[in-house]
């Protein structure tokens, strides 16, 4: 299951990402309460979260003067379990990375929830998100395998509290109600279920097993002439919480050592070993650092100008290296080319025929030399076999 960002366009269906509030007062205060080193532990109500100044700022700008509660989700957690659902709104602010595994109140059929409908997202730490009253959710599960974390939790105050008496309503919706607010689908597999909670949950209880596709990193290279390009990629990779490795060139006035097929070879080398989750070259026009790429084995490095070709090269192409010009295109374009390419999948199915055919002339046309990414001094004219590739140097 991929993972997203709740920065990406996919969370909005979901929430929103909290902006103008200033958490660390918050943090400060979160930092004295319990976090248990296995399970999690949910108090719904904390005074000393209660007493910071931004409790007033989430009570009248977040939930427009309604009366709320402050309080924590605190621990280890790396299971679904669990998805639920509240009449109103919840804040989420995280301290540390977390992820949240979310769903849609529309998708319940039945009384049951099929788990495959389900996403993942990534919060990086110091973000806070409203979940809409129609988001599915439970509690987050570390970024890191087997890391503790903190949150906290705004909610109108009440929720989670005793679950009401009612009579003569047998609906889905009044065997799933667990308390005040709150809307409870178990997994049959789940302590909750044990307990008596609403089994609704159908399909896989899902298991975080660490950052799996996020752990790995983007990898970017590129010449002097793409350098300020790359910083405005590398400024978008930060918001979004993508780790990335800058392997490329600064504004180093020495040519020699700022050739493009020298990190072209760096990035390349980092996809083919799987280090990297994807490649970014950039060089002028993004020609000469594309055809560098596509020399080395398993390479698909595509030149895109549009977010139509960075998303049909991902669908059709499985393109592991996108390529862009710094002199061709501007920073706004390349950001939404950059950010189309990381978030489309292959389709797979038909396309693998035309793929395992350029497998099969690089299987034949390759040969065991090893050419060297390293900087050296190389003539301007014709070059010789020895200058491209030297096995001493691989």
């Amino acid at each position: 299951m991929k993972v997203k960002s709740v920065f990406d366009k996919e969370f909005k269906k979901y929430g929103n990402v909290l902006e103008g509030y200033d958490f660390s007062k918050l943090f400060s205060a979160l930092e004295g309460c319990n976090t248990p080193s296995e399970g999690i532990e949910y108090v719904a109500s904390v005074p000393s979260l209660e007493e910071c100044e931004i409790f007033c700022e989430f009570q009248n700008r977040g939930f427009g003067g309604m009366p709320i509660q402050v309080g924590y989700c605190n621990g280890k957690n790396d299971t679904l379990n669990c998805l639920e659902y509240h009449k109103s709104s919840e804040f989420n602010i995280a301290k540390d990375d977390i992820v949240l595994i979310l769903g849609l109140e529309s998708d319940i059929e039945d009384g049951k929830y099929d788990t495959k409908n389900a996403e993942i997202f990534l919060v990086p730490k110091g973000t806070g998100v409203e979940l809409f009253a129609t988001t599915l959710h439970y509690a987050p599960c570390g970024f890191e395998p087997n890391a503790t974390y903190q949150m906290v939790c705004v909610l109108p105050k009440g929720t989670n509290g005793a679950k009401p008496e009612f009579e003569n309503d047998e609906s889905f919706e009044a065997n799933m109600c667990f308390g005040s607010n709150k809307w409870l689908l178990s997994h049959p597999d789940s302590d909750d279920a044990k307990k008596g909670a609403y089994v609704g949950l159908v399909g896989e209880n899902i298991k975080w097993k660490g950052n799996t596709i996020m752990e790995k990193k983007v990898y970017i290279g590129n010449d002097t002439a793409g350098h300020y390009l790359k910083t405005k990629c590398i400024e978008y990779l930060e918001g979004k919480g993508i780790p990335y490795v800058d392997c490329g060139s600064d504004d180093n006035p020495d040519i020699e050592a700022t050739r493009y097929p020298f990190f072209a070879a760096k990035v390349a080398k980092a996809v083919q070993s799987g280090e990297a989750r994807c490649g970014l070259l950039i060089c002028g026009t993004g020609i000469g650092i594309s055809i560098a790429a596509n020399k080395f084995k398993g390479i698909r490095a595509a030149l895109v100008n549009s977010t139509y070709l960075a998303r049909m090269t991902r669908r059709h192409n499985d393109a592991n290296i996108l390529c862009l010009g710094g002199r061709t295109i501007g920073e706004w374009e390349a950001i939404d080319i950059l950010e189309t390419f990381l978030n489309t999948e292959y389709d797979g199915m038909f396309h693998d025929g035309s793929l395992n055919l350029i497998k099969d002339a690089e299987d034949l046309m390759m040969t065991d030399k090893v050419w060297s990414e390293e900087p050296r001094k190389i003539s301007t004219g014709p070059l010789a076999d020895a200058e491209i590739f030297d096995r001493s140097k691989g």
